[in-house]
C-alpha cells in the first residue's frame, strides 16, 4: 500500500494487530474523536471500536465532529483540543 505502508502486513497477522479485536475489560479509559468527513478512516471504524469498548465495559466516550476530516483545523481543532484536555483532566490527572 503506497499511501499507508503500515497496512502492508501478512493476512495471518490481521487478528493480532486489529485494534477492535484486542479490546478487553482491562483497557484504560478511552476517548475517540472522529470527523464525519474523514475520507482516510471512515467514522464507522470509531463507532465500531466504541461499541466494542462499551461491550467490554471500558470507560469510553466518542465525539463525532460533523463535517471534520482526518485531522482537525480551525474551530474543529480548538474543540477537539478542549475535549482532549477535559478528558485527560477527568481521567488521567489523578
Amino acid at each position: 500500500n503506497q499511501r499507508f505502508p503500515a497496512l502492508d502486513f501478512p493476512a495471518e497477522d490481521e487478528v493480532r494487530i486489529s485494534p477492535i479485536l484486542q479490546v478487553s475489560a482491562d483497557d484504560p479509559p478511552t476517548l475517540l474523536i472522529h470527523g464525519t468527513a474523514d475520507t482516510t478512516v471512515p467514522v464507522e471504524h470509531s463507532e465500531r471500536v466504541f461499541a466494542a469498548f462499551e461491550q467490554a465495559r471500558v470507560e469510553t466516550e466518542i465525539i463525532i465532529m460533523e463535517g471534520a476530516g482526518h485531522g482537525f483545523r480551525g474551530e474543529q481543532a480548538t474543540q477537539a483540543t478542549a475535549a482532549r484536555v477535559k478528558w485527560f483532566v477527568e481521567h488521567l490527572a489523578n
